[in-house]
Protein backbone atom coordinates (compact mmCIF):
# COMPACT_ATOMS: atom_id res chain seq x y z
CA UNK A 1 0.00 0.00 0.00
CA UNK A 2 2.58 2.33 0.98
CA UNK A 3 4.80 1.65 -2.72
CA UNK A 4 1.07 1.95 -4.16
CA UNK A 5 0.95 5.57 -2.48
CA UNK A 6 4.42 6.67 -3.14
CA UNK A 7 3.85 5.92 -6.98
CA UNK A 8 1.24 8.64 -6.71
CA UNK A 9 -1.94 6.29 -6.72
CA UNK A 10 -4.56 7.93 -4.40
CA UNK A 11 -5.82 5.78 -1.07
CA UNK A 12 -8.77 4.00 -2.76
CA UNK A 13 -6.94 2.38 -5.11
CA UNK A 14 -4.08 1.73 -2.33
CA UNK A 15 -6.68 0.41 -0.68
CA UNK A 16 -8.37 -1.74 -3.17
CA UNK A 17 -5.16 -3.71 -3.43
CA UNK A 18 -5.93 -5.28 -0.17
CA UNK A 19 -9.68 -6.49 -0.25
CA UNK A 20 -8.90 -8.54 3.01
CA UNK A 21 -8.35 -5.95 5.20
CA UNK A 22 -10.75 -2.89 3.69
CA UNK A 23 -14.44 -3.91 3.24
CA UNK A 24 -15.42 -2.17 -0.54
CA UNK A 25 -17.78 -0.28 1.07
CA UNK A 26 -15.41 1.65 2.92
CA UNK A 27 -12.90 1.92 -0.19
CA UNK A 28 -16.06 3.76 -2.26
CA UNK A 29 -16.76 5.99 0.90
CA UNK A 30 -13.01 7.32 0.55
CA UNK A 31 -12.88 7.25 -3.46
CA UNK A 32 -16.07 9.28 -3.21
CA UNK A 33 -14.26 11.77 -0.35
CA UNK A 34 -11.18 12.12 -2.23
CA UNK A 35 -13.25 14.28 -4.81
CA UNK A 36 -15.26 16.56 -2.72
CA UNK A 37 -12.54 17.02 -0.26
CA UNK A 38 -13.60 16.23 3.09
CA UNK A 39 -11.58 12.73 3.88
CA UNK A 40 -10.34 13.60 7.63
CA UNK A 41 -13.57 13.48 8.45
CA UNK A 42 -14.74 10.36 6.62
CA UNK A 43 -11.77 8.47 8.31
CA UNK A 44 -12.82 9.49 11.67
CA UNK A 45 -16.23 8.30 10.60
CA UNK A 46 -14.91 5.26 9.55
CA UNK A 47 -12.80 4.52 12.12
CA UNK A 48 -15.54 5.43 14.78
CA UNK A 49 -17.73 2.98 12.88
CA UNK A 50 -15.30 -0.11 12.87
CA UNK A 51 -14.68 0.63 16.66
CA UNK A 52 -18.17 0.22 17.44
CA UNK A 53 -18.67 -3.04 15.38
CA UNK A 54 -15.86 -4.40 17.11
CA UNK A 55 -17.20 -3.53 20.67
CA UNK A 56 -20.57 -5.22 19.50
CA UNK A 57 -18.47 -8.27 18.48
CA UNK A 58 -16.67 -8.36 22.21
CA UNK A 59 -20.34 -8.03 23.87
CA UNK A 60 -22.09 -10.92 21.39
CA UNK A 61 -18.92 -13.02 22.38
CA UNK A 62 -19.33 -12.53 26.13
CA UNK A 63 -23.09 -12.73 25.80
CA UNK A 64 -22.78 -16.05 24.27
CA UNK A 65 -19.99 -18.18 26.27
CA UNK A 66 -22.22 -18.52 29.32
CA UNK A 67 -24.72 -20.49 27.31
CA UNK A 68 -21.98 -22.29 25.46
CA UNK A 69 -20.91 -23.42 28.85
CA UNK A 70 -23.73 -24.70 30.06
CA UNK A 71 -24.84 -26.67 26.71
CA UNK A 72 -21.58 -28.22 26.79
CA UNK A 73 -21.98 -29.41 30.29
CA UNK A 74 -25.40 -30.46 29.83
CA UNK A 75 -24.01 -32.39 27.00
CA UNK A 76 -21.44 -34.04 28.88
CA UNK A 77 -23.90 -34.51 31.80
CA UNK A 78 -26.08 -36.89 29.50
CA UNK A 79 -23.75 -38.37 27.71
CA UNK A 80 -21.92 -39.78 32.01
CA UNK A 81 -26.00 -40.61 33.16
CA UNK A 82 -26.16 -42.86 29.45
CA UNK A 83 -23.05 -44.70 29.48
CA UNK A 84 -22.30 -45.32 33.22
CA UNK A 85 -25.26 -44.78 35.25
CA UNK A 86 -28.01 -46.07 32.75
CA UNK A 87 -26.29 -49.49 32.46
CA UNK A 88 -26.18 -50.16 36.20
CA UNK A 89 -29.50 -49.45 36.90
CA UNK A 90 -30.63 -51.88 34.06
CA UNK A 91 -28.28 -54.47 35.16
CA UNK A 92 -30.12 -53.83 38.93
CA UNK A 93 -33.63 -54.40 37.47
CA UNK A 94 -33.34 -56.34 34.91
CA UNK A 95 -34.21 -59.26 36.23
CA UNK A 96 -37.34 -58.37 37.30
CA UNK A 97 -40.55 -59.69 35.04
CA UNK A 98 -42.71 -57.43 33.12
CA UNK A 99 -46.78 -57.74 33.99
Amino acid sequence: MIQKLTEGSNLADAMESHPYFFNTDEIELLRSTEITGNMAKTLEDIADDLESSQEITQKIKKALTYPALVISFTIVAVVVLLVFVMPSIVEMYGDIPLP
